[in-house]
């Protein structure tokens, strides 16, 4: 039969296609037309052919003159055009990422319809091919696809069963309980229609076992129809493409795709390594496509970091996943002709920030002005952060080094006033006040806001997107996901048992679907390999039942609603109580410190003084073991920083060893020369600065006089100058206010108010600094010197001239 042997079957195609020599003629001087034009190494062709005859191979056919395959000529890129009389625009520009769904379809009760399972091996296979894109791995259930590619992805890779019935082509998907669900081809052309410009780019089709060797095959027959009325181009496993060759070619394809993003080029590349490796099913995967230049897109050029600000304090997340909706929505808001306030609300730990951090790395190339991010947790902060915007590291404005604090502030308003495509991100908005404050009200500026709030008003001119628990797959995927890449398993193999799938759902119900709490649970069950998920379920109910509760402090900080809170305190208890002081004490030790300090990244100097160098990299290891820190960046969730000071049980030497850490790095920094150098460090000191009533009285002056101190030399007068004020009382009411130190916090205070220009505040305070240093250290001592040209500076502002002079 010719359907066993390719070379014959390839022959009998030339044969009947070139019978006429006048045909041969043409194709030859066609082809070597086309290949010196130019001088080009390749030519594409593109093969029409009528419906009727889709179902042949036509990759194999030979080249009348060489007798090659003309599928797999490295001379040749061969692709079947599907001409039609619309098309779906494709983008004007190239998006940064290429995003991939991977959806597979392996029923529990594929044998009844006499087809084997999908070899795990072939999803493991496609995994790696696809580990350069940003790849979103789901069980084939209908709805979950369709909700998926509602968020738009470039590619869309099906891996599935499927048959004929009566000429047209049939899928073998999956339903709830992982069972066979048939869905016709018609319908998948349908809902891809439906898209519109949410439509993947390209879509492949692959089955690891087909109908049979003939020329009837189901994902061969939907290639066209799907090509004709929605992606533009379709690759169909033509029957059974094996594990060997996919694991050769796939790879290839993917990687050439994303490199230049001409299909018909790709796919070359790939069945050339094939053939070279002695596949017989080289030519199974078929390409059709109505694009005349085969191209999907075009390259995107190297992100150049210094090209627009980037100001995210966040890495990204590569396992963020399951809001591909709202992120959806937000690029809709936020990249749309109107200017808009975008409010994500929603309860603590649902994961507000997580999603403002994806969608900011995800469009920064779509806000030529940057992307700048504001914490607005505390309002005292906030001018400083937006002074940091105008700076090297944001827009880099003339003559900023220059500027007081709020003429900063002025320059960077100015800027955002500018009708230039920007991105502000306000995180952790609570007080509505505050958005009237700092929201641009002209220019080109979008505002991303993250809030407990759910009650915004209509005059606050505020879109919401309410952001709610996970859906229940993507919770799956949290919660189990970790085990299953540590032991290289499928989360859908596990949920076929209904036992298993009923723990997973109580277990996902009590933690109210939360990322935050599924996170902890799943760190859990990966750092405790053997540990039955039913043994999990009943350890977590026996600390519901023992009501841990969130204490009113942690509960403050989270903003759970009460029935979300006995589940969250369970989840946290029980991964904490994976660390012991026998053999965890480094790992407990820092994360007791880390408690101490912001929700945000922490500087690597500043990590390794919290911690002995040699023991630092297992305590971090060990940390996100159980989940208690981020896996991008050194850092803490405020809920778990809370529930972190709340559980030390020395808290009091824990944040004094924490402050004398963090003055000591501030310290050997050269901030007098750089002050930006001390930005890194200056969250970190000002969330301590809210505990210095809990310690000892001489290191809280020196936590404030220190914090004082930098965001003066940083311009941040009107933050500066409580923290110095609260400095001095101290030093007044510890050391007595003839104290050289209260003398050091005189002088630190009135040079604040000396750059606010509040000069008769500042005399008295220079005049008393005098008075204490003369006395203590005498009339000829340097800092006597230097205290007499601080008077006589503020003198000379004054405008007593005669005065200032001797």
């Amino acid at each position: 039969m010719l359907g066993s042997d390719p070379d014959a079957y390839g022959a009998a195609l030339c044969q009947a296609l070139f019978a006429d020599p006048q045909a041969v003629a043409k194709y030859c001087e066609l082809r070597a037309a086309a290949l010196n034009r130019n001088n080009s190494r390749a030519v594409s062709v593109q093969l029409i052919v009528p419906a009727a005859l889709q179902g042949l191979r036509w990759e194999l056919l030979r080249d009348p003159v060489s007798g090659q395959p003309v599928g797999c000529d490295a001379n040749v890129w061969w692709s079947r055009l599907l001409p039609v009389d619309h098309t779906i625009p494709l983008p004007p520009a190239p998006t940064s990422v290429r995003r991939v769904l991977l959806a597979v379809a392996d029923p529990v009760d594929v044998a009844t319809y006499r087809l084997p399972g999908i070899d795990a091996e072939y999803t493991d296979l496609l995994r790696r091919a696809l580990a350069d894109w940003e790849t979103s791995v789901i069980s084939a259930h209908w709805d979950e696809v369709r909700y998926q590619l509602y968020a738009g992805y470039d590619v869309l890779v099906l891996v599935a069963h499927g048959t004929l019935v009566e000429g047209q082509p049939w899928l073998f998907l999956v339903d709830e309980q992982q069972r066979v669900a048939r869905r016709s081809g018609a319908d998948l052309v349908a809902m891809l229609k439906s898209l519109g410009e949410r439509c993947p780019r390209l879509v492949v089709l692959i089955s690891c076992a087909g109908a049979g060797d003939d020329d009837r095959q189901p994902l061969t027959a939907l290639g066209p129809l799907l090509a004709r009325s929605g992606p533009p181009a379709v690759i169909a496993a033509y029957g059974n493409l094996s594990l060997v060759t996919a694991a050769r070619s796939l790879p290839i394809l993917f990687r050439d795709l994303r490199l230049h993003g001409q299909i018909d080029r790709a796919l070359n590349a790939a069945r050339l390594a094939a053939r070279q490796d002695g596949r017989s099913d080289w030519w199974a995967l078929t390409l059709f496509s109505r694009l005349r230049d085969s191209r999907l897109w075009v390259s995107a050029p190297a992100h150049q970091p210094d090209s627009a600000p980037f100001m995210v304090p966040y890495r990204r997340n590569p396992l963020f996943q399951g809001r591909d909706k709202e992120l959806a929505d937000l690029e809709r808001l936020l990249c749309g002709d109107e200017q808009v306030t975008v409010v994500v609300n929603g309860m603590a730990g649902v994961g507000k920030s997580q999603l403002a951090s994806e969608c900011a790395h995800r469009l920064r190339d779509r806000f030529p002005g940057g992307v700048f991010w504001l914490s607005l947790a505390n309002p005292e902060d906030i001018k400083a952060q937006v002074a940091d915007c105008g700076g090297p590291e944001g827009l880099n404005l003339p003559g900023w080094n220059g500027l007081s604090l709020d003429d900063r502030v002025a320059a960077v308003k100015r800027a955002w006033a500018m009708p230039v495509r920007r991105l502000l991100i306000f995180d952790n908005l609570e007080d509505r006040d505050l958005l009237r404050q700092w929201r641009p009200k002209t220019g080109g500026v979008q505002v991303l806001v993250t809030s407990r709030r759910g009650d915004w008003r209509a005059t606050d001119g505020v879109t919401e997107l309410p952001l709610r628990p996970l859906m229940r797959s993507v919770s799956y995927q949290v919660l189990l996901g970790p085990r299953a890449y540590e032991q290289e398993a499928q989360i859908e193999a596990w949920l076929t048992e209904p036992q298993q799938r009923a723990v997973a759902d109580a277990i996902c119900d009590e933690l109210g679907d939360l990322p935050l709490a599924l996170a902890l649970a799943g760190a859990y069950l990966a750092d405790n390999p053997r540990l039955a998920l039913a043994d999990y379920h009943r350890r977590l109910q026996a600390l519901l039942l023992a009501d841990p509760a969130l204490t009113d402090a942690m509960a403050a900080e989270a903003g759970l609603p009460t029935k979300y809170q006995r589940g969250v305190a369970a989840a946290l208890t029980l991964s904490y109580a994976q660390l012991t002081p026998e053999t965890d004490a480094a790992a407990l030790s820092l994360f007791h410190r880390l408690a101490w300090l912001a929700p945000l990244p922490v500087p690597e100097a500043l990590l390794t003084a919290l911690s002995d160098t040699q023991a630092l990299d297992p305590a971090l290891r060990r940390l996100r073991a159980v989940g208690l820190i981020d896996r991008r960046e050194v850092q803490l969730h405020r809920l778990i920083a809370a529930f972190g000071r709340e559980r030390d049980p020395e808290p009091t030497a824990t944040l004094s060893d924490t402050v004398t850490a963090v003055l000591a790095v501030i310290g050997e920094q050269d901030l007098d020369r750089m002050p930006l150098a001390g930005t890194p460090y200056r969250p970190h000191l000002e969330e301590l600065c809210r505990y210095a009533d809990r310690l000892a009285d001489v290191l809280a002056a020196r936590l404030l006089m220190k914090t004082g101190w930098l965001l003066d030399i940083q311009g941040a007068y009107a933050e500066a100058r409580p923290l110095l004020e609260r400095a001095l009382a101290i030093r007044e009411r510890s050391l007595g206010p003839d104290h050289p130190d209260t003398a050091s916090s005189l002088n630190n205070l009135a040079g604040v108010l000396y750059a606010q220009g509040a000069y008769a505040e500042a005399r008295p305070l220079y005049e008393r600094a005098l008075a204490i240093v003369e006395r203590s250290l005498g009339p000829d001592h340097p800092d006597t010197a230097s205290s007499l040209n601080n008077l006589a500076g503020v003198l000379y502002a004054q405008g007593a001239y005669a005065e200032a002079r001797p």
